[in-house]
């Protein structure tokens, strides 16, 4: 909404955009500091801001689809250009970007710093690490992606539209856990892996022409599966513990 607006008051796509994944990059930076330096719970705020933005878009907008510009501003490159007129813009972004995380996460200091931050955080706080610095970057990183990958929908549509990043966040929950049950623990090339997975199901139910309520009924039972597959061992082994405790 707000690279909508932005273009809508006169920016360029490459401003626009710019200035749209600062005020992203900023909410993402508070939600860091609040969780990480605060110690509030990390759920129930990032619901509290996530339902702040929601209604100061509505406060901007009016509740109204932001479409001026968008056909002159040339913003629509976004998602319709290609590179060498063969690659769309959207798979070269993709690609790039999970390749540069792959490096970050798999291959350097500050990715084992990221898991062990993610996994036990009062270790890794013992081990020397700024957790909390940490814990504010990745809800920066996560800020910035979310955005930029809605920013690529709205794109594709031709206007602003305040619901429109809803439909992504199940499909991206599912697409982690689907990885964490394939390779059993989280990683890049599981998220690619379960995403790629989610969009095969949601691109061969509009085939199909499905609902889009049965396609989002798919979507949250895959997740769920995927949730006890990745705790299977936990989930097994919890009838054993109980006769154990009950034999001493």
């Amino acid at each position: 909404m707000a690279m909508a607006y932005f273009v809508s008051i006169g920016f360029g796509p490459i401003a626009a955009i710019a200035a749209a994944l600062t005020m992203v990059a900023l909410w993402g930076g508070l939600n860091g500091y609040m969780v990480g330096k605060l110690q509030l719970p990390d759920m129930v705020t990032t619901i509290g801001t996530g339902t702040a933005v929601f209604g100061l878009a509505y406060l901007f907008s009016g509740g109204k689809y932001i479409y001026r510009n968008f056909i002159e501003s040339g913003i629509m490159g976004l998602n319709d250009g290609r590179a060498f007129d063969v690659i769309p813009y959207p798979v070269i972004i993709m690609f790039a970007l999970y390749l540069a995380f792959w490096v970050l996460l798999h291959r350097t200091t500050h990715g084992r710093n990221f898991y062990a931050v993610g996994n036990k955080p009062v270790a890794a706080r013992f081990s020397g690490i700024n957790v909390a610095l940490y814990i504010s970057i990745a809800f920066v990183i996560c800020a910035v992606l979310a955005g930029l990958s809605n920013m690529i929908q709205v794109s594709s549509q031709g206007k602003g539209e305040i619901k429109a990043g809803l439909t992504l966040l199940m499909p991206a929950w599912a697409a982690v856990f689907v990885g964490i049950a394939v390779f059993k623990k989280p990683t890049v090339h599981g998220t690619f892996l379960g995403a790629f997975m989610i969009s095969i199901m949601q691109n061969g139910f509009t085939l199909m022409s499905v609902p889009f309520y049965f396609m989002d009924l798919v979507v949250s039972l895959t997740l769920i599966l995927s949730i006890t597959l990745a705790n299977l061992d936990a989930v097994l082994s919890r009838p054993f513990k109980f006769f154990r405790k009950a034999k001493e």
